[in-house]
């Protein structure tokens, strides 16, 4: 039976342990586009759902000599509006992908050097409200919204449950062969409801 990895320790504020989590992610479409959407992450402890408070990078002013063509690309990208870096991430790989490879860890050398110069400036902000907001805005024609329990016993007739899936790393155990780490996917675990916060996840799923 397949077993799940890759799990990281983060310190949770409901039960005050610093246990290992999961990141939760949501579904949605856009001009027929699937993107996956980090919206929750979990303890496994507690089964507590955290709000996602993630760095964006907001440009001060733009350096008068850049020492590399990725620094003043980052530059032109955050010059347009702040991002994250899994956003600035996509935007670079969407200008340039064509002029030179787009890797993460060079994308966040190249934020470090704009922040010790005063160029950048790193804010937290919650991912989750963002995440929500943007469920809800769609709300109106999405294909990966169902009925909500908790709503139905009130009588409130809407669609407003979303399914959460976490990412895992199987370990498929082979018959007369030693167990082999499978490919990495987005695995369903629990639902949650962008409009009055019902919830559930199976803890199974999460350990």
């Amino acid at each position: 039976m397949p077993k799940f990895r890759g799990l990281t320790t983060r310190l949770c504020p409901s039960c005050g342990r610093a246990e290992a989590h999961r990141t939760l992610y949501v579904k949605t479409e856009s001009h027929y586009k699937s993107t996956w959407l980090r919206i929750f992450w979990a303890c496994t402890t507690c089964n507590q759902l955290n709000h996602v408070i993630q760095p964006i990078y907001r440009l001060q002013f733009a350096l008068m000599d850049s020492p590399s063509l990725l620094v003043s690309c980052v530059t032109d990208a955050l010059n347009e509006k702040p991002l994250d870096l899994d956003e600035l991430v996509q935007n670079l790989r969407e200008h340039y992908a064509n002029d030179f490879e787009i890797l993460s860890s060079e994308v966040a050398l190249a934020l470090e050097y704009l922040k010790a110069r005063g160029a950048v400036k790193e804010e937290g902000v919650d991912r989750t409200e963002r995440t929500l907001a943007t469920l809800r805005a769609r709300s109106a024609w999405s294909s990966h919204l169902s009925p909500c329990p908790a709503e139905a016993k009130r009588g409130i007739v809407s669609r407003g449950l979303v399914s959460l899936y976490a990412q895992h790393r199987l370990q498929v155990e082979m018959l007369g062969e030693r167990t082999r780490m499978g490919q990495l996917r987005l695995a369903p675990v629990g639902v949650y409801c962008i409009q009055c916060g019902f919830h559930h996840v199976d803890p199974d799923l999460l350990v």
